[in-house]
């Protein structure tokens, strides 16, 4: 994060140079400006009346992020990305964003299979977090990546060498976003899919429909990849490879041994702990 701050400090300087020599302000427009402005707004209300300003200001200590100076650093760097980056070299940007995440990904299936099973408190093989330092990071950075290679796969469709691979960037960022279990990075991913298809299907239905193949192929690969590895939503996790297996081996330990206290199993739900803290927070 102090990277991360520095960088925001020299992109503002070298921006600010750039419009003084030009002698006027250029800020792009952009469709999210009003979604920002209301976020803005309401993290800035929320500091205002908060019961611990240090903590809203600079974030979660220890982290020194989540707090309004990261909020308006991230904003402050997506306009000054969209103000200033040429349109010409988006493609090359992508690839590398979807380069680095392959190694990132890599790592991740790598971790799956035990490579640094000893280095960490965490049980880092049952929720991979690769380089990212937490599962819930990493799976909302693929969540972000996977509509871009499947975006990709899309547009080289008439190249076939280019649209397997791009396919199977997909696939393999699909497949490290499981082993993450985060509920918010596979719900995310879903809603951003949902926004791509229907984008489509409102501009280039014809297209849709006449390579059909396609995204069924993709389908099926997402459904038989999640059966096998399962996911983060007990409810659809019952179903799959994993929670079969998990059913049968507790209908053996209950006809062996009583079940123990409930702290056992890993204390709270984490999904009743975020009710918890909502509530306090409304």
């Amino acid at each position: 994060m102090v990277l991360t701050y520095g960088i925001t400090i020299l992109i503002g300087l070298a921006w600010g140079l750039k419009m003084i020599l030009g002698g006027k302000i250029s800020v792009q427009r952009t469709p999210l400006d009003i979604p920002i402005l209301l976020f803005l707004t309401s993290q800035i209300i929320s500091t205002i009346v908060s019961i611990d300003i240090h903590t809203s200001v600079w974030g979660y200590y220890s982290r020194s992020n989540g707090g309004l100076v990261s909020i308006i650093s991230y904003i402050f760097l997506y306009y000054a990305f969209v103000s200033n980056f040429p349109k010409d070299k988006l493609n090359r940007l992508f690839f590398v964003m979807l380069g680095s995440g392959v190694l990132v990904a890599i790592y991740g299936v790598l971790e799956r299979l035990g490579i640094d099973k000893d280095y960490w408190v965490q049980d880092v093989q049952n929720r991979v977090f690769s380089t990212l330092g937490q599962p819930n990071w990493l799976a909302a950075y693929l969540s972000v990546l996977i509509p871009i290679s499947l975006a990709f796969a899309i547009a080289k469709i008439k190249n076939k060498f280019l649209t397997i691979t791009f396919s199977l960037v997909t696939l393999l960022f699909y497949t490290t976003l499981l082993f993450t279990k985060s509920r918010s990075g596979v719900a995310g991913l879903g809603i951003g899919l949902a926004f791509l298809f229907i984008y489509l299907w409102k501009t280039q239905k014809s297209f849709l429909v006449a390579n059909k193949q396609f995204f069924i192929g993709i389908f099926v690969f997402f459904a038989v990849l999640t059966f096998i590895f399962g996911t983060p939503f007990e409810q659809v996790n019952k179903f799959t490879l994993p929670g079969i297996q998990r059913q049968t081996t507790n209908e053996q330990r209950l006809t062996t041994k009583p079940q123990g206290p409930a702290l056992e199993g890993g204390g709270t739900e984490s999904g009743k702990i975020r009710q918890i803290v909502w509530k306090g927070a409304i």
